[in-house]
């Protein structure tokens, strides 16, 4: 049996959907601006050890970095937020799209035990779907401290990284 719930999860505590074995929740946030990201600490607080979530970063088709400097640096305080909530059952994986203009890419939360398979699908995948490849990366094997470090490439400037 399945159950779709189509709700923005800041109005929607996870400790709703618990309480039926094993079920996996799949969550996918692709909001057009940070503001509008349902991404919270007590929704991160409620993830089963199943949990898939999808994260859009940026949602600016003209580029991460054309958005205002305030709004990325919520961006940041949000990846930032996740990977201090991810749990030890769970992976947290950036996939990027290579020599994208726009610097593309999504953030996941994975199942530890499934991680490494995930973000190699990914990557194939990603191959055959953009002309450059994707470029994945999980926080379990590069260390948080380079995770984040990769996030943040992603959300500033060369002059910004420089400084």
């Amino acid at each position: 049996m399945m159950t779709i719930h189509h709700e923005d999860a800041r109005n929607m505590p996870l400790s709703t959907v618990h309480g039926r074995g094993k079920d996996g929740i799949l969550i996918y946030a692709d909001p057009n601006n940070i503001d509008q990201l349902p991404i919270t600490a007590e929704l991160m607080s409620g993830l089963s050890d199943t949990t898939l979530m999808l994260i859009t970063l940026g949602c600016n088709v003209g580029g991460l970095k054309r958005i205002p400097y305030e709004n990325r640096v919520k961006w940041i305080q949000m990846a930032e937020m996740v990977r201090r909530s991810t749990g030890p059952w769970h992976d947290l994986g950036l996939i990027t799209l290579n020599k994208d203009a726009s610097q593309w890419a999504y953030m996941v939360v994975i199942p530890r035990k499934w991680s490494a398979q995930y973000l190699d699908l990914a990557t194939k995948a990603g191959g055959k779907l953009w002309p450059a490849g994707v470029s994945t990366y999980s926080m379990r094997s590069i260390g948080s401290e380079a995770f984040m470090q990769r996030v943040v490439e992603l959300f500033q400037t060369k002059e910004e990284n420089n400084n």
